[in-house]
């Protein structure tokens, strides 16, 4: 009972803290929680394995050592999945936070069972070979090892850690169960065996011969699996199946495409996940009989001339121990061959975009098209200091991106294809003539994403509000059905910044400055929504009203945003910025949900020319910081939030009509954040309550359940007791 109250605590300890479930920045993605199970398992399988010797068994029972070694495992198995029940909690409650997967949950239970039945059976060996002490000392060190071995590249594939790997992601693969299968057949035959030598039974020829023919099968089973596999994608949205629009672009290629992936051997000990892009590349390429698939090692002579023919280059990455730490060079990188020419992905670590990469590539080879984007900075701003981030991403992303100048914005635009996006980033330095050349591209056919607003930020100084010099875009976009109010928009649901403050809580002069994290409402954190799956942050939103029928919201607020009201007597700022006075601010308005984005698709009237445009597409945003570098960096820490650099390339997607490569830009992203809870008093009192569960109702139980076996045996007991006494005395 105490190791089952520690090894329910311990995983769900571990989960809560290498998530940071609490701290605002937690996942519902419950791959930590399982990882931590084989770890545990070094003592706790021991323990509950500790009776499976001959003392638990009398000589008056007629049993076989098959039999006797058979119920030993069934017991100590039967008593884990017991103490398993009860670990559904945590997923439980995790759920009330965020949306969970059933196929991650069913999957990672699932191989959690066979995982442990195969170490169960080992514990059963190792306490037929030896007394207690030394079998449980010698199962302890024999698990830890196993659970190590994948940090050496040549016994990985025996690592009892490293086949759990794809099923803590809600892949069912059969390399796996059957490598636990073929291990416990194993170790429980090898049990059979010594129990039998220790009886002192002498094996017959035949004997031998059966014992030897059947670890031969076992070992081809397991040597098989490597070659001859199945694996089922059991996520909720089949997040590691080829799509259909795969298919139908792999449909189009009718000459040899060759897809060549150069791997480095020390990547994948390092990052068991490489597997699965191995695998997924597989799997791509059995689509259509003319796409082969062939791996390389970049390590060896020969291969060095390709990588330098296809431009490919080795990345650097950190590992090592406790006291070390060694830099790596290292190369997962794909070439797709097709016709005489060539698209490379140059470094990928794991199967999250790689359909995406693949299926755009490959879409480009064979129709030659590619897609593009111009940056234009309305609000003086530009990409080399500013927006940093913005073209060497896209481009990444296979959108090649140049940027406008202001100078020569009419002929530029003049001069632009309109299958280019165009991308506006404010509008405060546009003059009417330039808002006119705008909508002068947008009647051609043009598709612009305008991140604009009334309202400019002091970003790099103390974050005060000014208005706009210029308001032409804005009339334009107000004159098709976009408008702004005099407003900017607060949510509950928003980002939580680390700020030094040189008074105390009570805003006192203090002694020395203080970091205290705020929760800052006019950064509004948006929650997952279709848009924008992984949600994304926004700074200083001006919410948009919607006036005509052909425009749709394209992102909103959560139901408990609000508006803060421009404050223009003159006499103080237009809007309170500082962190500090903001986070304490409680409106007195009822709240709502806000429309921060908006999207028209259809037809619209010119504001400088009377023209009607034909079909056309235009995403406006009132935020135009969401995608400067300094705002970014402020949100992201030290790993960094490259989640509004993702919803950038699915408007530019969905602007050019690529409706399915739209569709695989986030496919194998999983949306985990903590979304259904945005109250921080209602936050705090579920996570109280959460805590209680896990850590004091779960105990309870285990000891309940100890009670009552205790008073139950007791009762037993004195029954037994109770008869004997009557026999004896008639």
């Amino acid at each position: 009972f105490i190791a089952a109250v520690l090894y329910n605590a311990v995983c769900s300890l571990y989960y809560i803290a290498g998530t940071g479930f609490f701290s605002g920045t937690g996942s519902t993605d419950l791959r930590l929680f399982f990882a931590a199970i084989p770890y545990v398992s070094i003592l706790l399988i021991p323990v509950i394995s500790s009776g499976a010797d001959d003392s638990g068994f009398s000589d008056t029972f007629p049993l076989s050592s098959a039999e006797r070694t058979l119920i030993s495992f069934l017991t100590a198995l039967a008593l884990f999945c017991a103490m398993s029940i009860t670990m559904l909690l945590l997923p439980a409650c995790v759920s009330l936070f965020g949306d969970i997967d059933p196929g991650q949950i069913f999957t990672g239970f699932f191989l959690v069972v066979i995982y442990e039945a195969c170490v169960i059976s080992f514990c059963v060996l190792a306490f037929s070979l030896f007394s207690q002490p030394v079998a449980f000392v010698f199962s302890a060190v024999f698990i830890a090892l196993t659970n190590f071995l994948q940090l050496a590249a040549p016994f990985r594939m025996l690592s009892f850690s490293y086949h759990f790997d794809a099923a803590s992601r809600g892949i069912f693969d059969t390399r796996d169960m059957l490598f636990y299968g073929c291990m416990t057949a194993f170790f429980l035959l090898s049990a059979v065996y010594v129990q039998e030598k220790r009886k002192g039974k002498k094996f017959t020829g035949t004997d031998k011969k059966t014992f030897f023919v059947t670890l031969i099968i076992i070992v081809f089973s397991f040597l098989d699996s490597t070659r001859y596999y199945q694996r089922t994608d059991f996520t909720r949205d089949k997040q590691f199946t080829i799509s259909k629009y795969s298919m139908l672009i792999l449909s189009r290629v009718d000459e040899p495409l060759k897809i060549t992936y150069f791997r480095s051997p020390s990547l994948v000990r390092l990052y068991p996940q490489v597997r699965d892009i191995y695998d997924y590349l597989n799997e791509y390429a059995s689509v259509n009989k003319n796409v082969s698939m062939r791996l390389l090692d970049p390590d060896k002579e020969k291969v060095s001339g390709l990588l330098d023919d296809y431009g490919i280059q080795s990345q650097q990455i950190r590992t090592g121990g406790i006291n070390k730490t060694e830099y790596l060079n290292v190369y997962s990188a794909v070439a797709i061959e097709y016709a005489g020419k060539t698209a490379v992905i140059p470094f990928i670590i794991s199967a999250n975009t790689l359909e995406y990469d693949l299926t755009r590539n490959v879409d480009a080879l064979l129709t030659g098209k590619s897609m593009s984007a111009a940056v234009l900075c309305g609000n003086g701003m530009n990409t080399s200091g500013d927006y940093t981030y913005i073209i060497p991403w896209l481009t990444s992303q296979g959108i090649s991106c140049t940027e406008l100048s202001l100078q020569n914005l009419s002929e530029e635009l003049s001069a632009a294809d309109t299958d280019t996006v165009l991308l506006v980033f404010g509008s405060s330095k546009l003059s009417g003539g330039d808002a006119a050349a705008v909508e002068s591209f947008i009647l051609r056919g043009g598709k612009v994403l305008f991140a604009v607003s009334p309202y400019l930020a002091d970003i790099s100084g103390d974050w005060t509000i000014t208005k706009a010099e210029n308001s032409a875009l804005l009339e334009m976009l107000a004159s098709y059905g976009f408008g702004f109010t005099p407003e900017l928009a607060a949510d509950i649901s928003c980002a939580r910044i680390t700020m030094t403050s040189d008074t105390d809580e009570q805003g006192n002069p203090a002694d020395s400055t203080r970091s205290v994290q705020i929760n800052y409402p006019l950064w509004i954190s948006l929650l997952p929504q279709k848009e924008a799956r992984q949600g994304m942050t926004m700074f200083w939103t001006s919410p948009l009203t919607i006036e005509n029928g052909s425009i749709t919201p394209l992102l909103v607020s959560s139901t408990s945003a609000w508006t803060i009201d421009e404050d223009d007597s003159g006499q103080t700022k237009l809007f309170e910025t500082n962190p500090f006075i903001v986070q304490n601010a409680r409106p007195d308005i009822s709240k709502k949900q806000l429309v921060l984005g908006a999207y028209l698709d259809g037809k619209i009237k010119g504001y400088f020319t009377p023209q009607e445009s034909g079909n056309t597409k235009i995403a406006v945003l009132g935020d135009q910081y969401f995608a400067h570098s300094l705002m970014m960096e402020y949100t992201g820490g030290e790993t960094g939030d490259y989640r509004n650099l993702d919803f950038l390339t699915h408007m530019i997607l969905k602007l050019d009509g690529e409706e399915g490569l739209e569709s695989l830009q986030n496919k194998n992203a999983l949306s985990t954040p903590l979304y259904k809870i945005s109250d921080t008093a209602t936050f705090r009192s579920v996570m109280i309550k959460t805590n209680v569960v896990l850590f004091a109702v779960m105990p309870l139980l285990y000891i309940a359940a100890y009670i009552i076996s205790v008073l139950r045996r007791r009762k037993m007991n004195e029954e037994f007791r109770r008869r004997l006494f009557n026999d004896k005395k008639q």
